[in-house]
């Protein structure tokens, strides 16, 4: 909507277009995204996103004589922009890899802070609509205001990046009794747990099979191996006839 904005503005009007049919295809997504959430987006849609918003700020920026501030691109993905960076910087600095998945994004860390999930998102919906009126403020005003108010945007992602790099989000940060089993270290794990625990690999599930007759509630024994069990896997040993049971000739 804020690309819609300052491209209506600035009569760029086939911009304005493809961005409202891009604002309309975000809202029909986000009717069963709401919490309980129905459905969720994954790497196709968010890509696809990313991507068609980032040719529309391009075109903004690129077509004289109506040439968009780099401020004012900036300021309208400044929410993506700010929690790429957070998590980004925090993988690297944990040792974790950028490209994985995982729960440490902002709306993860409002979570864990002890908001619920609507008040957080509530929140980051509030910040996103307070870039774009102020990126849509700054593309009708001087140079002066929009430094300034660039200075101002870097200056709050700054200060609320502080508290939220202090999240304890990754496996390290947490103290043992909030690891499970697989994450704890052999020194971390109490008397009950080494046995149970060493037996685990790092998905937290058994390797070996597990009999499918184990009743509800119960915990299955393992299977026992060929050395364990070898009356299970040879055949009975025949007996050779006597005289006596042969048939006459």
């Amino acid at each position: 909507l804020a690309v819609f904005g300052v491209a209506a503005l600035q009569h760029r009007y086939l911009v304005a277009a493809l961005a409202i049919a891009l604002a309309g295809c975000a809202a029909g997504f986000l009717r069963s995204n709401f919490h309980p959430a129905k459905i969720y987006m994954g790497d196709a849609g968010s890509l696809f996103l990313g991507f068609v918003l980032a040719v529309l700020l391009l075109k903004l920026r690129g077509d004289a004589p109506t040439r968009v501030p780099v401020a004012v691109i900036l300021a309208i993905p400044g929410l993506a922009l700010f929690d790429t960076s957070l998590v980004v910087a925090t993988r690297l600095a944990h040792r974790v890899s950028p490209f994985q998945g995982g729960k440490d994004h902002t709306s993860h860390r409002l979570v864990h802070l002890g908001l619920s999930v609507p008040v957080a998102v509530g929140i980051l919906y509030a910040v996103d609509a307070s870039l774009a009126g102020a990126a849509i403020v700054m593309s009708q005003l001087g140079d002066t205001v929009r430094i300034v108010g660039v200075v101002a945007l870097v200056g709050a992602g700054l200060v609320a990046a502080i508290p939220l790099c202090r999240v304890p989000v990754y496996p390290t940060e947490r103290s043992p009794t909030e690891r499970s089993p697989a994450e704890r270290s052999p020194t971390e794990r109490s008397p009950t747990e080494p046995a149970k625990a060493a037996s685990l690999p790092a998905n937290g599930l058994p390797s070996h099979p597990l009999p499918v007759t184990a009743q509800r509630g119960q915990t299955p024994a393992p299977l026992r191996t060929a050395a364990e069990q070898p009356e299970a896997l040879h055949w009975p040993t025949v007996q050779p006839a006597t005289d006596d049971a042969r048939w006459p000739t």
